[in-house]
């Protein structure tokens, strides 16, 4: 595992977060669907007190994680389910993988989900309701997959640091010194090349190819912004929590609300939608 195969790995994701970022784009925002306590459920099916409460998104999220469990998908290092406490047994043998990271417990999947719901999804596409429900949720939840799989890739990011460098993780982590460990993290001269990338291949993959409009089908300063504001601080929030499990000591109380992280900055909404 080195830090230039993880990146190569980063710049594949872009590719399926650009285009399924362009994918819901074509649908209206279509709050409907984020509303939880909505379903109209049979009270005798399984578990209905606890499906009452899911949203339609939630719920299609969950039944996809549940088939995706079955076949193993979870028991990768890679892939974090966001409704792991339901995923079934897998149905096939075991795979063995490499351990590459020390054990931890380190899952954002609930700052992503809020996080998509509140400020992706506005960004991207026009307000209103278009009736494609269906169509709208099947598109957030290859997105949402696909954003939790490249920000979670942060642990390998952190993993691979701290083994250059295990000396000054260890004491910055012992003094609890959150900045220090972001600091010492970040590469300003990384982030500011995904940021160019990702406006390129948001210009480069939104756009009409016969050429009959100049309007790209997203912003592409608003699929960087995406970038800058969401999978970039929240990467970095992974690997400083990642960095404090590894060294042994318990991470500072996050900040409170129900998006917790250490140091993220929403950008501004709106603005970019076509």
């Amino acid at each position: 595992m080195s830090l230039d195969s993880i990146r190569s790995t980063l710049i594949r994701q872009e590719d399926s977060i650009i285009f399924a970022l362009i994918e819901r784009a074509q649908f209206r925002q279509n709050q409907a669907i984020y509303a939880k306590g909505i379903l109209q459920l049979d009270p005798s099916i399984p578990d209905y007190p606890f499906l009452k409460t899911l949203s339609f998104l939630e719920y299609l999220l969950l039944e996809t994680e549940k088939l995706h469990g079955k076949v193993r998908r979870y028991t990768s290092p890679e892939e974090h389910a966001f409704f792991p406490e339901h995923l079934p047994d897998p149905i096939l043998t075991p795979l063995q993988f490499p351990a590459l990271l020390a054990p931890n417990t380190v899952d954002v999947n609930a700052q992503i989900l809020h996080l998509y719901i509140n400020e992706v999804v506005p960004a991207v596409c026009k307000e209103g309701d278009d009736e494609q429900h269906g169509s709208s949720v099947l598109a957030d939840i290859t997105l949402l997959q696909a954003l939790s799989r490249r920000i979670h890739l942060g642990k390998f990011v952190a993993e691979t640091k701290f083994q250059e460098d295990e000396a000054k993780y260890r004491a910055l982590v012992g003094a609890d010194d959150v900045d220090g460990v972001m600091s010492l993290l970040t590469n300003s001269a990384v982030e500011a090349r995904v940021l160019a990338r990702a406006k390129l291949k948001a210009s480069t993959y939104g756009q009409d190819i016969m050429g009959e409009t100049e309007a790209c089908k997203v912003e592409p300063d608003v699929i960087a912004a995406i970038y800058r504001d969401v999978i970039i601080p929240l990467t970095k929030d992974v690997e400083v929590l990642y960095l404090f499990e590894r060294v042994g000591r318990k991470p500072p109380a996050p900040m409170p609300g129900p998006a917790s992280h250490y140091r993220l900055r929403v950008g501004e909404k709106g603005g970019g939608r076509r």
